[in-house]
């Protein structure tokens, strides 16, 4: 949930290519749409260290506020 609404989420593992950031890492993504405007958070680590933050992560995404 996200908001007090029911929201979509997806986890998974990727590559990022991008120079100076490590290659191997996992996502979450959630994500709402309200009112005609998608809003989504990403949560990104490194695949050996995202469980580290995890719980974090989630709690940051459970307080995620709409004005």
């Amino acid at each position: 949930m996200l908001h007090g609404k029911y929201a979509y989420q997806v986890l998974y593992n990727g590559n990022n290519d991008a120079a100076g950031f490590p290659s191997n890492v996992r996502f979450l993504q959630v994500w709402l749409v309200e009112n005609a405007k998608a809003y989504l958070i990403t949560y990104t680590a490194e695949l050996n260290q995202f469980k580290n933050n995890f719980s974090i992560a989630k709690k940051m995404v459970q307080s995620f506020k709409l004005k």
